[in-house]
């Protein structure tokens, strides 16, 4: 379980000020961890605005597994805010260690790196939840890209799932189709933006209900393919009532 407490950019530079501090007091070994999913977004751009834990590579060590909980603690979070779940899910690559970028480094100790434009796009296409951010975040990474005339094309997230994921046709149909057709050929962000993250909203909804009433059926078929099981059965009892 994470931390239903929100934070922001301005929190989450505290709390790395703090776990250098703290880690400090503790071992003064230099060490990096590299952000990606949420935490990257905010960091790295202004649609995004909070997060509620951060998503991260972190050395085996015990004293920053100590320091993160101590901060935890200190600031009334969850012992998960920075955590290394992720790395469970298909958007994990080795590759990451090589391609992310410098952020900021914390008391001398803490150097913070993070996943950005084309490779955390890739990232969020190769995870494509439909009941997270995944997509909505996709379209303001493009969105922003665009506006700042320094767009993101097919050929760069192309290039980035070839180094991440060893082709591009090793990310789903679904996600690149969505990408490809909708996303690359939107003439509205915002509003594109908007529907989505209200989507999003809609299917944590049904995966939440779903994990409470028959949890088997998420691992039997998966979570997406139960989202959409779920809105085509409503879609149809909708029909029938009209």
């Amino acid at each position: 379980m994470f931390s239903e407490y929100l934070f922001n950019k301005y929190d989450l530079n505290k709390y790395f000020n703090e776990l250098s501090k703290i880690y400090k007091t503790i071992d003064n070994t230099p060490l990096e961890i590299i952000l990606v999913g949420g935490a990257s977004v905010l960091i790295n751009y202004n649609f995004r605005k909070s997060t509620n834990d951060a998503d991260a590579l972190i050395p085996s060590s015990k004293a920053i597994k100590k320091a993160i909980k101590l901060t935890a603690k200190m600031f009334n979070l969850d012992n998960d805010w920075l955590n290394m779940e992720f790395k469970k899910s298909s958007s994990y690559s080795d590759e990451l260690k090589n391609i992310a970028e410098d952020y900021k480094t914390f008391n001398d100790v803490i150097k913070v790196k993070t996943v950005n434009d084309k490779y955390l796009v890739a990232m969020k296409l190769k995870s494509g939840r439909l009941y997270k951010n995944d997509l909505s975040d996709v379209i303001g990474i493009i969105a922003e890209h665009i506006e700042n005339k320094n767009p993101i094309t097919l050929e760069l997230i192309k290039d980035a799932s070839k180094t991440l994921y060893g082709d591009y046709e090793n990310i789903s149909y679904e996600s690149r189709m969505f990408f490809e057709n909708v996303i690359l050929k939107c003439k509205d962000y915002k509003k594109l933006y908007l529907n989505t993250k209200n989507e999003e909203m809609q299917n944590l909804d049904i995966f939440n209900k779903v994990k409470k009433e028959n949890p088997e059926r998420l691992v039997a078929i998966g979570i997406n393919n139960v989202i959409k099981e779920v809105k085509n059965k409503i879609s149809i009892n909708n029909s029938l009532i009209e």
